[in-house]
């Protein structure tokens, strides 16, 4: 032992001499004596020690790169060819980290005592921990070239994993924990994109290579080669690629992230893969393990991850499994490889922890935070009815000051197709008790809420509430505490809504859904808004109410798009995972003071695009048109937001009916940075904020036969402060960082076209938006 160590240490000594830098320092460390055998040393370590500046790196003649650029060239043969189908058994694990604590010394985890006996140690970092949930999917694969489709056959889930999923977070971890392809240019990893050492575009100038060993893999001799991004601070990785001698091949690969990145809540992430020749002769992945810690406070203890990936053909068929639920004994010979003897305990530990009222508290906060409901038995899977939404119980307008409101849902424990949702308000300006009664059938059996994918449901509702014309409710309903008018409260235009409508929602697995609906409404105009009718003679009468029917249907196809079971659906704050392109197609018909028919046609496309590690880009754009003569309500106004909160897919410094047009085109377009900036300037980097740059534009025109000015009998005057469009769009930027707590984001909004007139308070001003991100 003592002779191969000095023999590396001997054959490193030529080449630091030839170069005249530093020297060598060689730590011993005694090993055991045995008997009839000599003393003997075992190097410990080895210290190379550089006495001059490090020595540039030069991509030319150097043999690291001219070997992974052969291996990016030929990656494409490298790649399995042909048709084939795999299946892949994943598995996650989700576990306290250093969970080490004195429990006979520690008097308020005296409850807890019993956690002893599920204490296990980490794979990575071998540390003690205690696994809290497992999740355990089935998936098949097809092949067919460089296209690959994959479905879901069965899945079972342990532990706190259940409480996730119920609320759509488990998601989220699907979402976090994505099959990664080395050979990708990109990869895609905790709701992160990483530039690939293997990228065909980025590699070699993103990364600096080291040859570093030449090591047998599983019986290949291959050589070592050691990477690092040319700037830490970026999206990328460290870490070595295995590359056999003969051909070329990569055998295996870790990868690890730097800590200089600016990611929340991931203190290490490590990810390795090996890739075997199956029966067949084709080499596919064979393992691949994803490490990973996350915190919500530096102090505190840290949750440990444990995602592992087997591939292999000759499974169970495919069609005895898709679609069932099987028990914990079936699974036993679904599995690869059998789970640890403190992971085939996970329901016994739950069932204990479940015993305890602290646990359960923290539990209930949880659900209470993400559902926004709050469970009216003591344990929530017995609740009959939910209260919510606790974000609308109190809010702020001009109309109806402050704004009290209670209400709540049924659950599935009442029944699992008829479900009741509804609200109760009051405004103590105004002094108007506003309302509002669902009843939702659901065709399919809910598990607890009825808006749990994938929906197939009709829904009746009535209700009389005050509404903002042209206010953005895509995310947040208006009297979200967040969407309150606070600190000012001028006047506005509002108005008082009776409506009752039937709908039909359904959605597919393909993400394609269908929308349909009809109602009917009367309206009275409210606050600043004044609806004034053209007689024949000219004159102007004021319209005190109108009614107005409308039927339509939408269609909606968001490709690749998961599912996700919060109430709130997939535009809740808490899906993370956003990536999938959405397009709506929206046609609407109606009448108005039973006199004028109208037709509109919507058309919305949103989309993300990924720069790699460069962060990405938001975009959504909304076309439209009004087909027929009608009055204002018939047209369209563009979406404003005059609360202090940041909505998305609206004008943020626009007046609610500033514009009117009956075509219009809209682009919203927010560029996230992700610290690409920042977080490369000293000082300012220890606060990882985020750089946020936005752009709202929408162009738009009033045709003659909708224009109130050429004096058209029926059609309502345009109220003080509305206009059509001139000949420029209206636009607005904004600037922000993000990350502020990890989650605040604020920015400052400015107006840049049709700025005559309007008070400075008018043309600038700070937002506050909420925005969870990895």
């Amino acid at each position: 032992m003592l002779h191969a160590g000095l023999s590396a240490v001997w054959q490193l000594l030529p080449q630091l001499a030839k170069k005249g830098r530093g020297g060598v320092g060689v730590v011993f460390e005694p090993c055991s004596k045995t008997e009839l055998e000599p003393d003997v040393y075992q190097l410990k370590e080895v210290v190379v020690v550089s006495s001059r500046r490090k020595e540039r790196y030069s991509r030319k003649n150097n043999p690291a790169v001219e070997l992974v650029s052969d291996l990016i060239a030929k990656k494409d043969s490298l790649r399995p060819a042909g048709e084939y189908t795999v299946q892949n058994y994943e598995k996650l694990i989700m576990a306290l980290d250093r969970f080490d604590f004195d429990f006979e010394r520690n008097q308020l985890l005296e409850k807890f005592f019993f956690l002893r006996k599920y204490v296990d140690t980490a794979q990575f970092g071998r540390t003690p921990v205690l696994t809290v949930s497992l999740r355990e999917v089935l998936t098949e694969e097809h092949h067919k070239g460089a296209s690959v489709q994959r479905r879901e056959l069965t899945r079972r889930m342990q532990g706190i994993d259940q409480v996730l999923e119920k609320e759509g977070l488990g998601s989220n971890l699907d979402a976090m924990f994505q099959r990664i392809d080395i050979f990708d240019n990109t990869i895609d990893i905790m709701l992160n994109r990483f530039v690939s050492p293997l990228s065909s575009t980025l590699a070699i100038s993103y990364y600096h290579y080291y040859i570093t060993d030449t090591v047998m893999v599983d019986g290949d001799p291959c050589v070592e080669l050691m990477f690092v991004p040319v700037n830490k601070e970026s999206f990328g990785f460290t870490g070595h690629l295995y590359i056999t001698i003969q051909s070329h091949a990569l055998k295996k690969y870790s990868i690890t992230v730097p800590p200089q990145i600016n990611m929340n809540f991931v203190s290490n992430l490590s990810i390795e893969e090996s890739f075997a020749q199956q029966p067949s002769g084709r080499w596919i992945s064979d393992e691949v393990n994803t490490y990973a810690k996350f915190y919500i406070f530096k102090n505190m203890r840290q949750l440990y991850a444990h995602h592992t990936v087997h591939t292999y053909e000759g499974g169970p068929s495919p069609d005895s499994l898709a679609g069932r639920v099987f028990d914990k004994q079936h699974w036993i010979g679904l599995r690869p490889v059998a789970l640890t003897g403190k992971e085939s305990v996970i329901d016994s530990l739950v069932t204990e922890l479940r015993r305890v009222p602290e646990f359960n508290a923290a539990v209930k906060a949880v659900e209470i935070v993400a559902s926004g409901y709050i469970a009216t038995a003591p344990d929530r899977a017995k609740s009959l009815f939910d209260l919510g939404p606790i974000y609308n119980f109190i809010s702020l307008n001009p109309q109806e000051g402050l704004r009290l409101r209670v209400g709540g849902m049924t659950t599935a424990n009442l029944s699992n197709h008829w479900f009741m949702n509804g609200y109760m308000a009051f405004g103590t300006k105004d002094l108007r008790m506003k309302y509002s009664a669902t009843a939702i059938y659901s065709f399919l059996p809910q598990e607890y809420h009825p808006y749990e994918s994938l929906r197939h449901a009709l829904y009746f509702r009535t209700m009389y509430d005050l509404e903002n014309p042209g206010q953005s409710t895509d995310l947040l309903d208006r009297d979200n505490i967040l969407m309150s008018r606070w600190p000012t409260l001028e006047p506005t235009a509002m108005q008082y809504v009776r409506r009752t409508n039937l709908r039909y929602e359904h959605e597919w697995e393909n993400r394609l859904s269908l929308d349909a609906w009809v109602e009917y409404s009367d309206n009275e105009p409210a606050g600043s808004l004044n609806y004034q009718r053209i007689v024949a003679d000219g004159t102007l009468r004021k319209v005190e109410q109108f009614s107005q029917w409308q039927a339509g249907m939408q269609l909606r196809y968001a490709p690749g798009e998961p599912l996700y079971n919060n109430r709130m659906g997939s535009e809740s704050p808490f899906n993370l995972s956003k990536d999938a392109p959405v397009f709506r197609l929206r046609h609407t018909v109606g009448l108005i003071d039973a006199r004028f028919p109208y037709q509109r046609t919507d058309i919305i496309g949103e989309k993300r695009f990924w720069l790699s590690s460069f962060g990405h880009i938001d975009t959504r754009i909304h076309t439209g048109v009004v087909w027929n003569r009608v009055p204002l309500p018939g047209l369209f106004t563009p979406q404003s937001n005059f609360s202090l909160y940041l909505s998305p897919n609206s004008f943020t410094l626009m007046r609610p009916m500033e514009f009117v047009a009956d075509q219009w085109l809209a682009l919203h377009a927010t560029y996230y940075l992700k610290g690409w900036i920042l977080n490369r300037i000293p000082l300012v980097k220890k606060l990882r904020l985020r750089e946020v740059v936005s752009f709202s534009g929408i162009y738009g025109s009033l045709s003659p036969k909708n224009n109130p000015r050429f004096g058209h009998a029926g059609l309502y005057a345009l109220p003080d402060g509305c206009e059509p469009f001139g000949t420029t769009p209206y636009c607005e930027v904004s600037f922000g960082l993000e990350n502020n707590l990890r989650c605040i984001r604020i920015d400052y909004v400015r107006r840049l076209t049709y700025t005559n007139g309007l008070p400075a308070s008018n043309l600038s001003g700070i937002r506050i938006g909420f925005r969870l991100s990895i």
